[in-house]
């Protein structure tokens, strides 16, 4: 691929990750909450610890749906990371039809 097409490429699925994410938001009420969305690009674990730190969160919302090894079965791997080296509270949310692996 040449290098026009490659950004064309990652232009395009920016704009689909940057739509999925609008649709989410429709879907809640977040009128009375003092929030902000971003959509970045890297390795979700360090973008999202780097940014927390220079945004000084409060809060991070994620959904997670990892499996690998025993942290992916109860909260995902990058909620397990980034609980590691944030100084905010994670709230890990499994998606909507999740079913969990571990057999009671």
């Amino acid at each position: 691929m040449t290098k026009a097409e490659v950004d064309e490429l990652a232009h395009m699925i920016k704009e689909d990750h940057q739509h999925w994410l609008n649709e989410t938001i429709k879907q809640h009420d977040l009128s009375g909450i003092d929030y902000k969305i971003q959509l970045l690009k890297g390795v979700p674990g360090w973008v999202i610890s780097r940014v927390a730190a220079k945004t000084q969160a409060d809060l991070i919302v994620m959904e997670t749906v990892a499996r690998r090894g025993i942290e992916g079965f109860f909260i995902g791997n990058t909620a397990e990371k980034i609980l590691r080296t944030v100084d905010c509270s994670v709230l890990a949310i499994k998606p909507k039809g999740f079913k969990s692996p571990v057999k009671p």
